[in-house]
């Protein structure tokens, strides 16, 4: 696969648009380069190959004082699921267990992204059984004891762990609108609501800086 792409490194994302003959406005267009690269037809995360060895493929953009803005989101949770859950047999422990990342790399430079490779990474068990698990528990707790809105307000506020608390993952949204949302084992106290959006795991934004470093 280096082998594929090391003659992309360098380039800028306009030029890699315009090789592959991509549409700019486009999504997932990072994705679709990095299909081209290694002449994927379709998606990347979707092929025989990924899927076998467990590789699922995620873009970060690098800005140019080195900070990365997007935090990376995994699939929403359903309430009512998770919290029949045990940790050591959880949906979010299997997927970092199991899964590694492939993460494709665009540093910003003079306000334009050049593709600057690929890193190979899985989640250490170490982190994982502390600050991930932690994130966790929290999670569960919160909805188990119907308490998932802390405040209301021109923005509402949840009891979910943030990303000042766990300087690894954290909770927030992950649906189309407000309007998307999973039903609740335990209607919300503040709220008296029965469903609420729907919403996931993080990891923190900082953290992959450090991964990626």
């Amino acid at each position: 696969m280096k082998e594929k792409i090391k003659k992309f490194i360098g380039m800028s994302k306009t030029e890699l648009i315009k090789k592959f003959n991509l549409n700019p406005k486009s999504k997932d267009v990072i994705e679709r380069i990095f299909a081209n690269m290694l002449s994927i037809r379709g998606k990347v995360n979707e092929t025989d190959e990924f899927q076998k060895a467990n590789i699922t493929c995620k873009t970060i953009r690098v800005n140019e004082d080195g900070t990365i803005t997007e935090s990376m989101s995994f699939p929403a949770f359903k309430y009512k699921d998770i919290i029949l859950e045990e940790w050591e047999t959880s949906t979010l422990r299997n997927t970092f267990s199991e899964n590694k990342y492939l993460f494709v790399i665009f540093k910003e430079k003079n306000n334009e992204f050049y593709f600057d490779g690929i890193k190979l990474w899985n989640m250490p068990l170490a982190v994982l059984d502390s600050d991930v698990k932690s994130v966790w528990l929290k999670t569960v707790e919160v909805i188990k004891n119907g308490r998932i809105v802390k405040e209301i307000g021109r923005i509402r506020k949840t009891n979910f762990p943030g990303m000042r608390e766990n300087k690894v993952a954290h909770v927030r949204p992950h649906g189309r609108d407000a309007a998307d949302v999973y039903e609740l084992p335990v209607n919300d106290v503040m709220t008296g609501s029965s469903t609420y959006t729907k919403h996931c795991f993080w990891l923190n934004n900082k953290y992959i800086k450090e991964i990626i470093k």
